[in-house]
């Protein structure tokens, strides 16, 4: 069995990398969209993000769980992947004629222009090819292969950043970037399928399944997870879809920007959670509860500690970065992202948590705690939006995902596991004001903006692994373990 760090590397290089791509290509979008057409591309991702969560409904996280269980059945990996396989394709077809429909009678051009038509025709091959990709990545991850399926990401950022920048310079605008994610797409779809192949027979998908395959279990965790993720998606997207219409897309594209920095504070719990749901499903279905406590309270503590980092930076950098990253007309978004941290601060140590919760198949607890998280965050949305703009959205975001963090709590020990049983809550408090209050001083006496964004970062991690390891946040015994296997991958490599 691949080892949850082995796991872990794999998805965080592969996120390290796309995160640079990403930080390389966002500022010439902005510039060669405009704050306004940045705003409209970025009300789009928004409603393919909804719609990828009625399309995808629980298949990503599905396959991901059930063939990395491996049960004694017969041919387990094909038939699971075959299963999920056509209901993707089924939910991918609903959901593309409902956007025909919506598209030819014109209910598009009633809500959100006329603009928008030929953006949501094309959004639909992207929808096609994010669907396949989505099966065909999750069923390597659930085959330990994250070391094929996460560098595919990369591929696909790098495809999508070319033809995408090639495309806006010739003058396609925002059609010019759908038709780089579409090519970009269908690169490493093909990529994925090709090592697939000698895992899975494909011919599977058009075998019948058995009457004895346990169809009602997958079926279960499927129309729970489809209600998840799609809470999930609300708390994401739900201030992007209605600050466009009520704020204007120059606003919007200063809100987008400030959502851009404040989710790196995901960056790290995202890699974490990718790795954890496939990586500790097996423990849950041996019965080895002892280890997944083990295993969430050393997580959760060490994603507390490396989001406070991050927050801490970005909190410090935020005046000097944003406007030399996206453009002194950006600068409207430092508020915006002051206000956002805390909240994404909260909803990223949450992240692992959410993910081990989701492998243990009981997901009604976390549906019911993100239920009121997404509630409020639509409630909060609507009072604040038109009377605060995307300084409404804002707060009422960062209030929404502090609120999912709470009440996680509860649902974590519902499901029966805890992850703040090694906290050392003092400990990392220490660390955070000791660090915070230094850098904090270090900025202030660097007179350059740019001098200032190349030193503290390093110099802040220098000073938070020290206060670290002075208030034993972090033990010496857990710096030479991590070493080890750094090392054992090296050695790997090489």
């Amino acid at each position: 069995m691949t080892s949850i760090f082995t796991r872990f590397i794999s998805v965080i290089g592969s996120k390290f990398g796309t995160l640079l791509i990403t930080l390389i290509y966002t500022p010439i979008f902005v510039r060669l969209l405009g704050s306004g057409g940045y705003g409209d591309y970025s009300l789009i991702l928004a409603i393919l993000s909804v719609l990828m969560t009625f399309i995808n409904a629980g298949v990503f996280d599905g396959v991901r769980k059930f063939i990395s269980e491996d049960r004694d059945y017969d041919k387990w990996e094909m038939k699971v992947f075959a299963y999920y396989f056509r209901m993707a394709i089924l939910l991918l077809l609903v959901v593309s004629l409902g956007i025909v429909i919506s598209v030819f009678s014109g209910i598009s051009d009633l809500i959100l222009g006329a603009e928008f038509r030929y953006y949501f025709l094309l959004a639909i091959f992207i929808l096609v090819f994010r669907q396949v990709f989505a099966v065909s990545r999750a069923a390597l991850m659930g085959i330990g292969a994250e070391s094929v399926s996460e560098p595919l990401g990369i591929i696909n950022k790098l495809i999508f950043t070319l033809v995408a920048v090639s495309l806006l310079l010739l003058g396609f605008d925002i059609y010019g970037v759908l038709l780089a994610e579409i090519i970009s797409l269908s690169v490493i779809v093909l990529l994925s399928f090709i090592y697939l192949r000698n895992y899975i027979d494909f011919s599977y998908i058009i075998k019948p399944i058995g009457e004895e395959f346990p169809k009602h279990e997958l079926n279960k965790y499927k129309k729970q997870s489809v209600v998840l993720v799609l809470l999930l998606t609300t708390l994401y997207k739900v201030d992007i879809i209605l600050l466009n219409p009520i704020a204007g897309s120059t606003e919007t594209g200063y809100y987008r920007a400030a959502l851009t920095i404040a989710e790196f504070l995901w960056f790290i719990p995202m890699a974490l959670q990718m790795t954890l749901l496939q990586s500790t499903s097996e423990f849950w279905s041996n019965g080895q509860i002892g280890k997944v406590n083990n295993i969430s309270s050393r997580i959760t503590r060490y994603t507390i500690l490396l989001v406070s980092l991050l927050s801490i930076g970005i909190a410090i950098l935020s005046k000097s970065f944003i406007p030399l990253y996206f453009g002194e007309e950006f600068s409207d978004a430092v508020l915006p992202l002051l206000i956002l941290i805390p909240g994404a601060f909260f909803f990223s140590i949450l992240r692992p948590m959410l993910s081990i919760g989701q492998a243990s198949g009981n997901l009604r607890p976390l549906v019911i705690s993100t239920t009121i998280a997404a509630l409020l965050n639509i409630v909060l949305n609507l009072l604040l939006i038109p009377k605060y703009g995307m300084y409404g959205a804002a707060t009422a975001t960062s209030l929404s995902y502090g609120s999912m963090f709470v009440f996680h709590i509860w649902a974590v020990y519902k499901i029966g596991f805890d992850p703040f049983q090694d906290l050392r809550l003092l400990s990392i408090v220490a660390t955070v004001l000791s660090s915070g209050g230094l850098l904090f001083v270090v900025d202030r006496l660097i007179s350059s903006q740019l001098l200032s964004i190349i030193v503290v970062p390093p110099l802040g991690l220098f000073i938070f692994i020290l206060f670290s390891i002075a208030y034993k946040s972090i033990s010496a015994q857990e710096i030479q373990v991590g070493e080890r296997k750094i090392q054992n991958i090296i050695h790997k490599l090489e």
